[in-house]
């Protein structure tokens, strides 16, 4: 087995929820990976593109003509960018892990690999270093930060943990088995809660508030992963059943909606990866080859836009289950319909990982390290694009 294939092997059963309480200890799989780390292609596709958003992917728009609906617009492409390096306060290896939707507040984890202390948790403000947080408890990652600087995250293990960091105190959310995955500006929190040997989708109002199930249709499935909070408080999540993949919605007036899958394609999986300027973006598999790629759809007026042909496709999402993200030698980004090469260290082996990128489009977060792909001990550099 090479590296690319031992990479999808590994990352084959983070793609959703396990069917009872998590017995994949879902970030230490993605730390051992790194051991292995290659360039992590998805098979398939010819493009190679990193495609990413205010929360994950930035996508270009589609070429139909027909003036149809009133869509979203994209946002405005930048001319140039910059990097800037986070400083770690001494800490040799840091990995970002999230950021708020300004590109303002970001948070990470010092020494995330296997073995590693995978301690303190750091938080930066803009470009600053404000915070190194021993963490309370073993193996607590933070996924996700918002705009006041509340970050929220899990354990590893077989019986996760929910927690939120707030003004340098950690809080234990409400709630038994429990993963807190997403929090947006308002301080809604979603994420999922183990029940009776299964995963339910929840929502925590506020860090001191009871975990709310999210009423699903009947029929529905296991819960595979909860993959996104928009800043409106739509939240999407996908399920796995007989029939395959179903994706849903769960829209701001309280109604749920299944997404449809592409029009006009042929048998295969839609993946969600993240809400994002109005669109749900997303992979979709196909099983015959030609209609793969990246899609995305307008929930108001169920449009569809095949955005990117093909799916070898850097993904970068704040959502920790681990699949789809891939560290690219030439990062890139699609602003529009304009591929932009970001500026990176040529001369060097170095892998780019983008975590989030704002929702102005004007700040992208992520790290980069230097390694053969088999060196654990290569240390993870945090850093920021500045674009205009």
């Amino acid at each position: 087995m090479n590296d690319d294939e031992y990479g999808l092997t590994l990352l084959e059963p983070l793609r959703g929820e396990p069917s009872g309480p998590p017995s994949i200890d879902v970030p230490k799989a993605m730390r051992e990976g790194r051991r292995r780390r290659g360039r992590r292609w998805w098979a398939g596709g010819a493009a190679v593109l990193a495609v990413l958003a205010g929360g994950g992917l930035l996508l270009a728009p589609a070429a139909d003509k027909d003036p149809g609906p009133t869509l979203p617009p994209d946002p405005k492409v930048p001319t140039s960018c910059t990097t800037q390096r986070l400083p770690t306060g001494g800490l040799r290896s840091v990995e970002l892990t999230g950021s708020d939707s300004a590109g303002r507040w970001h948070v990470g984890l010092n020494d995330p690999v296997e073995g590693g202390v995978q301690s303190p948790v750091v938080i930066w403000h803009d470009g600053k270093l404000m915070e190194k947080a021993p963490i309370p408890v073993r193996q607590l990652t933070l996924h996700d930060i918002n705009a006041t600087g509340v970050a929220v995250g899990y354990t590893d293990g077989n019986k996760s943990r929910a927690y939120a960091y707030r003004d340098g105190v950690f809080h234990r959310l409400k709630g038994d088995i429990a993963r807190a995955i997403q929090i947006n500006d308002s301080g809604v929190i979603v994420g999922s809660l183990g029940e009776r040997d299964a995963w339910i989708p929840v929502r925590w109002r506020s860090l001191d508030a009871e975990p709310e199930p999210l009423a699903a249709p009947p029929g529905t499935g296991q819960l595979r992963a909860v993959v996104d909070l928009d800043e409106n408080g739509t939240v999407v999540a996908d399920y796995l059943d007989v029939q395959g993949v179903k994706t849903y919605l769960w829209l701001p007036d309280g109604t749920v909606r299944e997404v449809p899958k592409p029009p006009q394609t042929p048998a295969g999986e839609f993946r969600p990866v993240t809400l994002r300027f109005g669109w749900l973006y997303g992979l979709f598999d196909a099983d015959e080859p030609g209609s793969e790629g990246v899609y995305r759809y307008e929930p108001r007026s169920a449009t569809w836009q095949r955005v990117v042909e093909g799916n070898r496709a850097q993904i970068g999402t704040a959502a920790p289950t681990g699949w789809g993200r891939a560290g690219f030698g030439d990062p890139r980004i699609v602003f529009g319909s304009t591929v932009v090469d970001l500026p990176h260290d040529t001369a060097s082996s170095a892998f780019y990982y983008v975590t989030r990128v704002s929702a102005d489009a004007h700040t992208l977060s992520g790290y980069y390290t230097v390694s053969t792909g088999s060196d654990p001990t290569a240390a993870l550099i945090p850093l920021l694009w500045r674009c205009e």
